[in-house]
């Protein structure tokens, strides 16, 4: 018998109903999540779940229980509007043009037990949110067509023209000084720092749920900051030495940021070499023609790649890139032999950690 059956005998014991149920299952099913929306469960979460998350999710449930009901509001209250989201499973939009990271936000967003529809460039997600009934939305900045920001005012602008409110919550890259204003300015409820981890994603949605809004105060201390623009150094001379045996993974690192979940873990390590070198082929290809607005958008997507992974010296040659590029200055024969040397070390570090998940 499984879960939903039991839910079932559940309803129909008199002295069980209206109880407050809470789902936890091994069987991430695509429709799940709307069957529990249509028997009334409270919350849902797949496993592997962290101590924290399942920690968080049972108080949530009991305190969304156990609250007295409203009163009804006053009429004038009506032009301020509630936000939409529940404790329960939400129906989120993921604006992300990065493959990898669309893989793994959706894999985390699925695993805390919501739906997801996955849109690559703010233009889209803009169009999608006029179209269809979202809870949430998790919105990356740099994307192609429309950046975050762009498309977060679209986004807000229709809700001031609804009536509604939906939260929208930046997944980005940067950390850096005036990040939080320019979120604030966007219309933007909250944002999480990548490379994201599945507690971190479970804490800011709890935030928003509980119309806690607001940019927290310092970003994740793990992250590197964008502010780091290394010269070159006695780290980086490994990069010129192919041979040279590369820096393990940190494994509970990496599966600690998944959740504890070795099939996603997997399924992500298992695209960095085809994405690390797209990545790479782009800044190269960008660089021929003189295209420094492509250069920068490229080794911005390859540094997103290799800060998941902890592969941190080729994430800082690709971050030195991007910034060079982003201020007009070209890339240097140097730098690419360095970036490569470090993505073959980072690649053959991550297969290792793969064979082992």
């Amino acid at each position: 018998m499984d879960g939903f059956s039991v839910l079932e005998r559940i309803h129909q014991a008199p002295g069980l109903r209206g109880a407050c149920v809470m789902m936890l299952t091994s069987a991430d099913h695509p429709d799940d999540p709307s069957r529990c929306r249509e028997l009334g469960i409270a919350s849902y979460v797949v496993k592997p779940v962290s101590q924290a998350v399942l920690l968080q999710t049972t108080l949530e449930t009991l305190s969304k229980k156990h609250t007295p009901a409203e009163k009804p509001a006053p009429a004038a209250a009506a032009l301020s509007p509630e936000p939409r989201v529940s404790t329960g499973p939400l129906h989120i939009l993921l604006a992300e043009d990065n493959s990898v990271n669309q893989v793994v936000a959706l894999g985390m967003l699925s695993n805390l037990g919501h739906s997801v529809v996955v849109v690559p460039d703010g233009r889209q997600a803009a169009e999608r949110f006029a179209v269809e009934r979202f809870d949430l939305v998790f919105m990356d900045i740099q994307m192609p067509e429309m950046n975050g920001y762009q498309a977060t005012a679209l986004i807000k602008d229709r809700q001031r023209t609804t009536g509604t409110y939906i939260p929208v919550v930046a997944m980005t890259a940067h950390a850096m000084h005036g990040d939080r204003e320019r979120c604030l300015a966007a219309g933007m409820d909250d944002y999480i720092s990548k490379p994201i981890s599945l507690d971190q994603l479970a804490a800011v949605i709890a935030r928003v749920s509980a119309g806690s809004s607001g940019v927290p105060a310092q970003p994740r201390a793990e992250a590197v900051r964008e502010t780091e623009v290394p010269a070159a150094s006695a780290a980086h001379n490994c990069a010129e030495d192919p041979s040279q045996e590369s820096a393990p993974v940190d494994m509970d690192l990496i599966l600690t940021r998944f959740g504890g979940n070795t099939r996603l873990a997997r399924k992500a390590a298992g695209m960095f070499p085809r994405e690390s070198l797209l990545a790479l082929s782009s800044i190269e290809k960008a660089r021929e023609v003189g295209d420094l607005p492509g250069v920068e958008s490229s080794a911005h997507t390859l540094k997103s790649i290799c800060r998941m992974f902890e592969a941190n010296e080729a994430a800082k040659i690709a971050l030195e890139i991007e910034t060079a590029a982003r201020e007009g200055s070209p890339v240097t024969d140097r730098q690419l032999q360095m970036l490569n040397s470090e993505i073959l070390l980072a690649t053959n570090s991550i297969a290792k950690m793969e064979s082992r998940l």
